[in-house]
């Protein structure tokens, strides 16, 4: 989803996509770490005459570029072709002899894809030494998540730099969510809906100062974005505590 906003000299674009739509047409350079990889995941659901009714099978697919729609459309084949060996295998696991294919889920949940390089790059680092940034305008606290639990782990409350979001060769384009400029480590953690929900609510409030000031997005004060956002908060202490 891409919202803009107009001033009287130009657009302020807001890029909510998890893949950085906007901002590879729109001159944007994509960030990706030396071994970071897109991946896809699909969901499918099987039903049977079992006490406890329907399972859920969710199936993890690694190796295409599901940013492109050749990529895209390769991993969905992938993973269709695979449905009957998928059910197989469960049906062969203890209590699972009943199971009966019920549907698949209509498209990929796409886990990570392209991510906009920013004026800032967020890093583990960052994180795990609790760094405070002047133009602090959105927090996380979610475990670092990469579905390999060997370096999953929980992390302490974390701030987000507006600057992550400005995309690095643009002067009105900002990018939320998970096309945000981070580094892997760092992004496994933010990518959930509530930090990306708040990333977009920052983003959404700086686009709309520069539209009423009239200017590019870097000259939008973050710190009047960051009391902007406690002043409209729920819980203005907590977020006072983790933003200054």
């Amino acid at each position: 989803m891409v919202y803009t906003h107009q001033s009287e000299s130009a657009y302020d674009l807001i890029d909510l996509y998890a893949d950085d739509d906007t901002g590879k047409p729109g001159g944007g350079r994509i960030h990706r770490d030396p071994d970071g990889e897109p991946d896809c995941a699909a969901s499918g659901v099987g039903g049977g005459d079992i006490p406890h009714g329907r399972r859920a099978i969710k199936c993890r697919v690694h190796g295409f570029d599901t940013s492109t729609g050749q990529g895209l459309s390769q991993a969905e084949q992938f993973v269709r072709s695979r449905i009957p060996e998928i059910m197989n295998h469960a049906r062969a696991r203890q209590g699972g002899q009943d199971l009966q294919f019920d549907y698949a889920s209509p498209m990929l949940g796409l886990r990570q894809g392209n991510r906009v390089l920013g004026d800032y790059v967020l890093t583990i680092d960052d994180i795990d030494g609790e760094k405070r940034f002047d133009d602090c305008v959105a927090f996380g606290r979610f475990s670092v998540d990469t579905v390999n639990h060997e370096v999953d782990r929980n992390v302490p409350p974390y701030q987000i730099p507006l600057g992550i979001m400005h995309a690095s060769n643009n002067s009105n384009l900002y990018v939320a969510g998970r096309g945000v400029s981070a580094e892997f480590f760092a992004w496994a953690s933010l990518r959930v809906m509530t930090t990306c929900c708040m990333m977009g609510q920052a983003a959404g409030t700086a686009a709309a100062m520069a539209c009423r000031q009239d200017v590019e997005i870097r000259k939008v004060d973050a710190r009047g974005v960051r009391e902007a956002l406690i002043a409209t908060g729920k819980h203005q202490d907590v977020m006072r505590k983790r933003m200054c």
